[in-house]
Formats: C-alpha cells, sequence, structure tokens
C-alpha cells in the first residue's frame, strides 16, 4: 500500500516536473535557446532571463518538495496520534483488569485467612 503511494506520488511529481520544464523551455525570449548545458549565447539579457528561469524552475520543485513533506509529515502525525489513544485506551483497560484482579486477590486472601480461622490446623491437634 505504501509502495504504491509512494509510485503514485513519484509519478505526480514527474508530471509536474515535466509541465515545468516544458513552461520554461517554451518561454525562453531568445532564439539561441540559451539552456544551463549551452552557454555559447552573448545576448547577456538571453543569459539573464534563462538564469532567471531555472531559478525559478528550482523554487517551484522546492516548493513541491517542501508540499511532499508537509504531506508526509501530517500523515506521521495522524499514525501517531491515532497510536498514542489507541495505546492510552489498552493501557485504561488494562489498568481497569489490574483493579478487578486486586479486588479479587483481597477477597480471596480475606477467605482463606477466614477459612484457617474456623478450621483446627492438623499440626497442632497432636501437642
Amino acid at each position: 500500500m505504501l509502495v504504491m503511494l509512494l509510485l503514485f506520488q513519484a509519478q505526480v511529481m514527474e508530471k509536474k516536473f515535466s509541465e515545468i520544464k516544458s513552461k520554461a523551455a517554451s518561454s525562453t525570449p531568445c532564439s539561441c535557446n540559451y539552456s544551463k548545458n549551452n552557454y555559447k549565447c552573448s545576448n547577456s539579457q538571453c543569459v539573464i532571463t534563462s538564469l532567471e528561469q531555472q531559478v525559478e524552475e528550482q523554487r517551484k520543485l522546492r516548493i513541491l518538495d517542501a508540499k511532499q513533506v508537509e504531506d508526509k509529515a501530517a500523515k506521521i502525525k495522524e499514525w501517531v496520534t491515532n497510536k498514542l489513544k489507541e495505546l492510552e485506551e489498552q493501557n485504561q483497560y488494562l489498568r481497569e483488569q489490574n483493579q478487578k484482579c486486586n479486588v479479587q486477590l483481597d477477597l480471596l486472601k480475606n477467605r482463606l485467612t477466614h477459612l484457617s480461622e474456623l478450621s483446627p490446623n492438623p499440626h497442632h491437634k497432636n501437642k
């Protein structure tokens, strides 16, 4: 289940990354198509624009990463909250059971004491 969720999230990220890349590539105003792998453009405005686009691309990717981290943190927090509630309920149940057992133990001790007082002790008969 978790693997399928992670695969789905990876596919969503790849799709978003492709969209960001295609938007960035289609909005380059210079005809030389300056890119991070092509440093031959002499037009400084083209270089600046391309670098700005790369910075914006990285910013968007970081925002997407931060969102994923937030989502995972929320899921972990929810799991921890549910687990804590479950353990608190179990603890309360065990406390109640312990209290019942202590009451039964006290009753048995009292009964044993009462029975030992009523019946003669066989070790004292021979004296």
